[in-house]
């Protein structure tokens, strides 16, 4: 069993769904003696003896809920959020968040690069478009000074 898996449990939202986690839990190192075949309320995880085992109305002390990769929720991405963008995932790169394009080749539109004051101040600003989009998780200077145990000095 890898960390990916490791007390982690996934919920089934159906038979097939359910039949995918425990795919999903065989690549990643469990054994699925019981012949498991999925079932729509059923929680999966693998037990620390390896096994793909089951659940519905409790759960394993010190698991965790974990979802599918392609099930992950997406995260939502709201104009003025500062994001991170990049083409190929290889340097990425700050800006701000305009909009999605679903279904475009570059379907992120974030601000062009120096027109950050334009955007702010509702004058006319460029435009990017990108392949790739992150979040950029911010924290207050409160948060990072507790974070690092010390001040943070101008």
């Amino acid at each position: 069993m890898n960390d990916i898996v490791n007390n982690k449990y996934i919920r089934a939202t159906s038979k097939e769904h359910g039949a995918r986690i425990i795919q999903f839990l065989v690549e990643n190192g469990g054994r699925n003696e019981w012949k498991n075949i999925g079932r729509e309320g059923i929680k999966y995880f693998i037990t620390n003896s390896g096994f793909i085992d089951c659940f519905d109305n409790f759960k394993p002390e010190g698991y965790t809920e974990m979802f599918l990769p392609e099930d992950e929720p997406k995260e939502e991405l709201k104009r003025g959020d500062l994001v991170e963008v990049s083409f190929d995932e290889s340097v990425w790169r700050d800006s701000i968040f305009l909009a999605e394009i679903e279904f475009a080749e570059f379907p992120f539109v974030t601000v062009f690069r120096g027109d950050e004051e334009k955007f702010n101040s509702g004058q006319p600003f460029g435009i990017y478009a990108w392949k790739h989009c992150r979040k950029v998780e911010t924290i207050t200077r409160e948060e990072a000074e507790k974070q690092l145990g010390k001040r943070i000095v101008d």
